[in-house]
């Protein structure tokens, strides 16, 4: 069975699926649709070498072949659903010359993003908001999701290069790189994983296709448990709910991301704009 010869490691909501997509539309390249998960979740990690090759099975023999599994770049602390710390570790013993593929997010905008992800999936209930789930008497319903540890990225991210050379590593950011620049990221991205760049000139540019938003009734009865179908059926008719967090938990979020940041763009050379807060928290 064919080993990995890539891995897109993260992070979580900052546009891994978006370099799985056009990453599929190379025909050099072979990535599964479904996250492997393996070395971040204990009951997966006891399967074995071979149980996680199997994943590339219908790779062609002249592929180059990657996995994606952004909860790899979560790597100092366990969390729920098996989640277990030390995939950089992992991930070195077990493949030193592996190539990495980071791709990062303001972390304010991608916290927020997370917690909508959980909340439409069922796993967190809607009914209090964002703002007591982030920094309120509620936050222990989301305790374990990394809702907002995952967006440390020098945290995160500085235990892969501990291990691993930077050529071994492209890193990306969502907004500069893959919303303002897609087409030369896609040849970047190409010509890391060491396929023909040129062809990012010619695959049609896609946009990941937006999860569905239920109504603020379709995420309570989905978190419920109601059957999808059903909760489909009732929701048709209903307009669609985004939860927001209020200015004030904003700009706590960036009050809490500020000196990781600095530490981040120290480490890798590069501040993005895009991340820098345009407003600051009032005087109390």
């Amino acid at each position: 069975m064919p080993a990995p010869d890539f891995i897109i490691i993260g992070g979580q909501k900052c546009g891994t699926t978006w370099l799985r997509y056009h990453l599929r539309q190379h025909p050099d390249v072979y990535v599964p649709t479904n996250e492997a998960q393996f070395f971040n979740r204990s009951q997966n990690l006891a399967r074995g070498r071979d149980w996680y090759e199997s994943f590339f099975s219908k790779a062609g023999p002249d592929q180059v072949v990657g996995d994606k599994s952004p909860d790899y770049l979560w790597t100092t602390s366990d969390g729920a659903r098996n989640h277990i710390a030390g995939s950089h570790e992992r991930i070195y013993e077990m493949y030193p010359d592996m190539k990495l593929v980071v791709t990062l997010r303001n972390p304010v905008n991608r916290a927020v993003s997370a917690l909508n992800h959980f909340i439409r999936r069922g796993h967190v209930t809607p009914l209090y908001g964002i703002d007591p789930l982030l920094f309120g008497d509620e936050q222990d319903r989301i305790e374990g999701l990394g809702i907002i540890e995952k967006g440390y990225y020098y945290r995160e991210l500085r235990p892969y290069l501990d291990l691993f050379d930077r050529d071994q590593v492209l890193l990306l950011f969502f907004e500069d790189d893959i919303l303002q620049t897609p087409r030369e990221t896609l040849r970047r991205l190409y010509d890391f994983v060491g396929v023909d760049p040129a062809v990012g000139d010619e695959v049609e540019l896609g946009r990941k296709r937006g999860e569905h938003y239920l109504s603020l009734l379709g995420l309570l009865l989905q978190y419920y448990v109601l059957p999808k179908d059903l909760v489909k059926l009732i929701d048709r008719p209903l307009p669609a709910t985004k939860l927001h967090p209020s200015p004030d938990s904003v700009l706590r979020l960036y009050d809490l991301y500020e000196k990781e940041n600095e530490q981040l763009f120290d480490l890798i050379g590069r501040r993005p704009a895009s991340w820098l807060r345009t407003t600051r928290r009032a005087v109390e």
